[in-house]
Formats: structure tokens, sequence, C-alpha cells
């Protein structure tokens, strides 16, 4: 599956991304804000588990980002279950490289409309560290809205501790801005 962004392409995983993965993923600047399932030192063996495991899922929710024809980062939605059902968890990050270009913004715009218009989701929630900045801008500016602060719940790479920040948007706000968008 390929999806055309604004300066990136979406795409399924490979299994010549083994190579490249651990390149981009073994650095802390990319794993200090990531959930800690994310491993650091990142290695050529995590790389293979993490093919596998794309490999073997049901349905295409985990994507690779490709920057001019090199694997970038990664982007991809969780769907939730049972009384969450029709709710994703969106994630992602990038290689040091590619930080400061909206890439990550292009991707995540790429993402919800897949989200909302394939995978029939009603609500995407994206939950980041309060000191990853960054990441909190690209939600906002892919038309994230800030919902609530979450105390003292998470611990980054480094030990310190970080309070969360939900972001969400749902079906309704996705749909009023592409009709937005497509009356300008």
């Amino acid at each position: 599956m390929i999806i055309e962004a604004d300066n990136c392409r979406i795409r399924s995983w490979e299994n010549r991304d083994v190579e490249r993965l651990p390149i981009v993923a073994n650095d802390m600047r990319v794993a200090r804000y990531l959930r800690h399932r994310f491993p650091h030192p990142y290695t050529s063996e995590d790389a293979a588990r993490w093919l596998a495991l794309v490999a073997d899922s049901p349905d295409a929710t985990h994507f690779a980002i490709e920057v001019d024809g090199t694997l970038a980062g990664a982007v991809g939605i969780e769907r939730l279950t049972q009384e969450h059902v029709g709710v994703g968890d969106l994630g992602y990050w990038l290689g040091h490289a590619y930080w400061g270009r909206g890439i990550a913004t292009s991707a995540v715009r790429a993402v919800v409309r897949y989200g909302f218009e394939t995978l029939d989701l009603r609500r995407l929630e994206a939950p980041v560290m309060s000191g990853n900045l960054a990441s909190a801008r690209v939600l906002e500016k892919a038309g994230f809205v800030r919902e609530a602060t979450l105390s003292a719940c998470y611990v980054d790479r480094e030990g310190t501790l970080h309070d969360g920040i939900m972001y969400r948007m749902i079906r309704s706000e996705y749909e009023y801005s592409i009709k937005a968008r497509n009356s300008k």
C-alpha cells in the first residue's frame, strides 16, 4: 500500500527495511519520548522482529515513512477494541536527519485521512509527553485538539517525569476540515 503525502510517501513495510531501520531508529533523540516498547539501542534483531510483527498483521495500520526513496521513520494507528471500538491510537517517529522539514506533519495528515476514510474510525487519539514540544506542534498543525493533561504519567528514557498531553481528532472535526479546505 502507498499513500502519497506532500513531502513524503507512506508505504507498507518491506523486507529491505531491515537494513535501514536500525540506522534511522537507533538514536536516543528519536527514542527519548517514545513508549518504552520502542527499543534503545535499536538493533538489527529489533528491526527483524518489527517487520515480522507487521507482516503478520491482518490489516494495514503501521507504515514506513519514505523520503526521496529512503526510509525516514514510521507512522501508524493502533485500533482499540471492546468499548473503544472505532477509536485509534496514532503514533509516529522520524529519524533525526528529517526533523524540521514538515515531514511528520505530512505523514500524520495522510494517516489521519486513511484512519477516517479507510478504517472508518470515529476518533483518533495521540498522547505525547509534555516535554515533546515538537510532537505536540505536529499534531496541532495536523488539526488535532489538545483535550486533556494527564498529570505525572510518563517517564522518559532519561528518567524525567512528564505530564502527558492527550490530543484528539473526531470524525466530525475531520470532515469539517475537509469541507473547509475544499471550499477555498
